[in-house]
């Protein structure tokens, strides 16, 4: 059976791959296991874990991983990043300043990703962002926030309203201050600011894989990729 660690950027992602990534891929012979990226490390303290607004917090942790897992030929290695946060990366992101913001995210994030496995260095390792973070997946069908959140139910249909006005694909809806995935669902359901690591789970779980790999292709490219991981 092949191993894989996937190295997320917090709860929500932790919490969306052990409830529903690894049941699935489980089927495909492959055992997924969910770590937060590391951000800090005393002696004789227990690591700090989540966010990671350092490339450095990546690199470090991932090639912690691999010296500790990678020599076993059934260990593979993945991420689940935000492409949004990139912006704010303290140190940069591999490639982050050589291909500037282009029409097409997609591609941009597909040659960011290409840049991260090459420093990386690791033929095992599938680097992974979220275009244009995880919230995007919850926008394939946020009408399901109406059995989550049951006192907005006007402030759901609002959300759906704005949605479709976009007339974009979830994963292309986009990485402003104010109109990223995240920042339109907590203008309309603050309360999801509070509950974001449970309810972002559930309500993928609710809209199902099926319809999230059908509306996100780049998402479907990397699931696609991880059922085919072979030892």
């Amino acid at each position: 059976m092949i191993r894989l660690f996937v190295v997320v950027e917090g709860d929500t992602e932790e919490r969306f791959v052990s409830e529903l990534l690894a049941p699935h891929l489980a089927g495909h012979e492959i055992s997924a296991a969910a770590s937060k990226v590391v951000t800090l490390r005393r002696r004789g303290n227990a690591a700090a874990q989540g966010g990671g607004r350092r490339y450095g917090h990546w690199k470090d942790d991932l090639s912690s991983w691999i010296r500790s897992q990678g020599h076993l030929p059934n260990v593979w290695f993945t991420t689940m990043l935000d492409y949004y946060g990139l912006a704010f990366f303290v140190d940069g992101f591999p490639g982050y300043r050589e291909t500037p913001g282009q029409r097409d995210a997609s591609d941009r994030v597909a040659q960011l990703e290409s840049a991260w496995a090459r420093d990386i260095n690791f033929p095992r390792f599938i680097p992974y962002l979220q275009l244009h973070e995880f919230e995007a997946l919850l926008l394939v069908n946020c009408g399901v926030f109406k059995e989550i959140f049951i006192e907005h139910q006007g402030a759901v249909d609002q959300l759906l309203a704005e949605v479709r006005a976009t007339k974009k694909t979830p994963e292309e809806i986009n990485d402003g201050k104010t109109t990223a995935p995240s920042k339109r669902i907590m203008k309309h359901i603050p309360g999801y600011s509070a509950r974001k690591a449970t309810a972002g789970s559930l309500a993928a779980l609710k809209i199902g894989l099926p319809a999230l790999r059908k509306a996100c292709p780049h998402f479907n490219d990397w699931l696609y990729r991880l059922e085919s991981l072979k030892v």
